[in-house]
């Protein structure tokens, strides 16, 4: 895990010396610099694979071609061997000269195999051409600022991009969508002047002419021709290999432990090839139902692991929140960057790589939309099967299965399986004429149908491109940024090329194989992990801000950021709008779905306006 940062033309020691200073987070053991008349790159290292030689940026033996590169490759020493036997000598054992060598013999046709997250610029200096790539679900990333005259800028982090952009100016567009989505659908970003390479994207800079392209998609070519009890020992060949690969590392490495399934995962097989497992898990106290230890502990006691708890308070979210959003560079999706900015924080007292669970929910349909697309498919076209269908939702999916499956009656932005954080309705009554005129006839909603692209996918088809190309990276994107915020390198073994593939070419129907919700990974798992976790509920690390917002100290602030003079002479939001949905959410005594909803526009709002006073307005850091 690293930084880079990098600009064409005109070169400058300096400004390139200012961009990694802001990313020293991402790599504190090294830095690095190349810099000619053409191109100036930047790097900082996290050392994690042959400590010694794996020294960035790094120069084929010629001197012809120059790398900087973020992340990992998996499968590097299989490549290594594939290389070797054509005649390649190699003087490190880090996978930077082996990515070297593989891209600079077979270039960008060569992206597809390479298994691991990476986020790449390679040099040729013979050519005088620039090659940006990123991992096919962005797992690194990778953001990028076009100048005058043709200058390209990239960096690992916005924040990097600044001392080139100099003010900062806001894209309302790209904030349109993340209040209505509680995410950015595409390449936009907060700031008007910068994009992001997305997930499975190269891009090549020669003489000022930009180019760009996929080098993976998601593909339905390849269905797969097994039963459940097939997929279910296929996954757990392909996850075994899956979670040795991600453990390749010469520093220590633990796992972040949630109690839900997919973490659990992760931490059986790893402690089964691991001399001593350390775990992490952030758990609250405002009620049982946000407090997952009873999982987590039962799960870390029957592996044998070392357990690391910390309890997140109200008083966390007041203190640490400013340098959540630093850190994020713009809001992210979901209430989950503190509680992941606090564990990290914990276990970067005991390693350096830490695993995590992400990935699993999206490739093998843990979420309820999936239930209410299947029993919608089943009510088109085998409606005699429907009555087994309904009865295998079990008592506390229905809220969320009836949102997906009766809601789109009644409002159409839902029918594609995405949630809609603030309807269009609320959209309306929440922005401010200002605000609105800024974003013209731009409509978010459109950002869904650009996703998909044709018409030829089956919903299900449709529900996997959806969460895999916007929700997913986001929630990577998250785990990448609140990690590297204490150097500590996140690694998800579920995001793996096999386990992805795997995942994608099953059908809904065994996917939810006996009416579970991630029922491949849970039967080929169940003898592994212990039976009292496949009675737990799932809750997706569920965090009580609603509860929060409601006292002391964050209803004061919350009320401070939304409604205070600061927000109300931005003129972003309509104050009596905020004020109504801030008064319901103090006024309830209930914390239910409509709680949650109310709290996470709260949450929204809020975060744009401290995104706003980190970077816009110069407070702390972000000038």
């Amino acid at each position: 895990m690293c930084g880079i940062v990098g600009f064409t033309a005109p070169t400058d020691g300096e400004l390139l010396g200012r961009m990694l200073q802001r990313i020293v987070h991402r790599g504190p053991d090294d830095e690095g610099c190349f810099i000619e008349d053409r191109i100036a790159i930047g790097h900082r290292r996290l050392a994690i694979i042959d400590r010694a030689g794996g020294k960035q940026p790094m120069s084929t033996a010629d001197g012809r071609y120059v790398i900087a590169f973020n992340g990992e490759i998996y499968n590097f020493i299989e490549l290594r061997q594939r290389l070797e036997s054509k005649g390649e000598v190699f003087r490190t054992h880090s996978d930077t000269e082996v990515l070297l060598s593989w891209i600079v013999r077979r270039g960008i046709e060569g992206l597809p195999a390479l298994n691991g997250m990476f986020a790449l610029a390679l040099w040729d200096r013979e050519k005088g051409r620039l090659l940006l790539a990123r991992d096919r679900l962005g797992m690194k990333p990778m953001y990028l600022h076009e100048g005058p005259g043709g200058r390209l800028s990239f960096a690992s982090e916005i924040k990097a991009l600044l001392p080139v952009i100099g003010p900062a100016l806001p894209n309302h567009q790209a904030i349109f969508q993340f209040i209505t989505f509680q995410n950015i659908l595409n390449d936009q970003t907060f700031f008007a002047d910068v994009k992001k390479l997305l997930p499975g994207e190269w891009l090549t800079w020669q003489a000022g002419d930009i180019r760009r392209g996929r080098f993976w998609d998601i593909s339905f070519a390849d269905p797969f021709g097994g039963g459940f009890d097939t997929a279910v020992e296929e996954f757990k060949c392909r996850f075994q290999q899956a979670v040795r690969r991600h453990l390749i590392a010469d520093v220590p490495v633990g796992a972040a432990l949630s109690g839900g399934i997919d973490s659990s995962s992760v931490v059986a097989e790893a402690a089964a090839r691991s001399n001593v497992m350390h775990t992490f898990t952030g758990a609250f106290n405002d009620s049982p139902y946000y407090d997952e230890r009873e999982g987590a502990r039962a799960v870390a006691s029957h592996v044998g692991a070392q357990v690391h708890e910390i309890e997140i308070t109200d008083q966390d979210y007041a203190d640490h929140i400013g340098d959540v959003i630093y850190h994020l560079d713009e809001p992210s999706v979901g209430t989950g960057a503190l509680p992941q900015y606090m564990v990290s924080k914990l276990a970067s007292q005991h390693i350096t790589v830490m695993l995590t669970g992400h990935g699993g929910d999206e490739a093998y349909a843990g979420y309820q939309v999936n239930k209410a697309v299947l029993i919608r498919e089943t009510l088109t076209h085998r409606a005699w099967k429907l009555p087994r269908v309904l009865t295998d939702v079990q008592r506390d999916e229905w809220t969320r299965v009836l949102y997906y499956l009766l809601y789109p009656l009644f409002r159409s932005e839902v029918r594609h399986g995405l949630f809609i954080a603030t309807p269009r309705s609320k959209r309306q009554m929440l922005l401010s004429g200002d605000f609105l005129d800024k974003c013209g006839d731009y409509e978010p909603l459109d950002e869904i149908q650009n996703v998909l692209g044709g018409s030829s996918l089956s919903p299900e088809q449709r529900l996997v491109i959806l969460y895999l190309r916007t929700y997913l990276p986001t929630l990577l994107m998250q785990e990448d940024r609140m990690g590297m915020a204490h150097s500590i390198e996140s690694r998800m073994p579920f995001c793996d090329n096999e386990i992805i593939d795997l995942g994608v070419s099953l059908p809904l129907l065994v996917k939810l194989g006996g009416g579970q919700l991630k029922a491949v990974i849970k039967e080929a798992m169940r003898p592994t992990l212990p039976p009292v976790l496949f009675g737990m509920p799932k809750r997706g690390f569920p965090t009580p801000f609603a509860r929060w917002y409601r006292r002391s100290p964050l209803r004061e602030m919350m009320e401070e950021l939304l409604l205070g003079q600061r927000a109300r002479q931005r003129g972003l939001f309509n104050p009596a709008a905020v004020q109504a949905i801030f008064k319901k959410n103090v006024a309830s005594r209930t914390d239910n779905l409509y709680d949650y909803a109310n709290a996470n526009i709260l949450h929204s709002l809020s975060m744009v306006e401290l995104w706003f006073r980190t970077f816009i307005d110069s407070d702390g850091r972000g000038s």
